[in-house]
C-alpha cells in the first residue's frame, strides 16, 4: 500500500487542528519551515499558522530562574540579616 502524502493529511483534517490551534515545538522556526515548504509543495494556503517556541522559552526561563536565584544568594546568603534583638 502507498503511504498518505502531507496533502492528503492537510485535507483530512490536519488543516482544522493547524489553522485553530496554537502548535507548540521545539525550535518551532525550523519546524514551521518545513510545514510550509510542504504546503507549497502541495500547493496548499494555509490562512494563518500561530505557534510557540519551546526552545526560545526554554531559554527565558532559564535566564529567568538564574537571575532570581543569583540575587537570593546575594541576599540572602552572602549578604545576612547581621542584626540582633
Amino acid at each position: 500500500t502507498k503511504a498518505d502524502t502531507f496533502g492528503e493529511y492537510w485535507k483530512s483534517g490536519m488543516k482544522d487542528i493547524f489553522e485553530h490551534s496554537v502548535l507548540v515545538a521545539h525550535n518551532a522556526p525550523f519546524v514551521i519551515g518545513c510545514i510550509l515548504h510542504a504546503l507549497k509543495v502541495y500547493d496548499i494556503k494555509a490562512e494563518k499558522l500561530r505557534y510557540i517556541d519551546a526552545l526560545e522559552t526554554a531559554k527565558e526561563y532559564t535566564t529567568l530562574t538564574i537571575t532570581l536565584s543569583s540575587e537570593f544568594v546575594m541576599n540572602r546568603v552572602l549578604k545576612p540579616n547581621l542584626t540582633t534583638n
